[in-house]
């Protein structure tokens, strides 16, 4: 715990205009390690969300419209096709 949160202080010097050449090896290490944690949080919470959005679509609502021909880009209805439309 003392070692996420040296590293989330470490992120913050980065961000504001540390050298990063002024890190040690294990620094980096670990500062690597804080953003895997991070993103694996990231895809668990946008999991959870498009779990709920898809538990909250009822049966025949337009945003579970298949359209029949492949060539037709139907709009983003999760939060997956919105992020990558981004």
């Amino acid at each position: 715990m003392n070692e996420e949160k040296e590293m989330e202080i470490l992120f913050n010097l980065l961000v504001e205009g540390k050298n990063i050449t002024e890190l040690t090896a294990r620094e980096i290490q670990s500062l690597l390690k804080l953003s895997n944690t991070k993103i694996a949080k990231v895809h668990e919470r946008k999991e959870k969300i498009n779990q709920q959005h898809q538990s909250s679509q009822p049966q025949n609502s337009p945003s579970n419209f298949k359209f029949p021909n492949k060539n037709v880009n139907p709009l983003p209805n999760s939060m997956d096709d919105l992020i990558n439309d981004m």
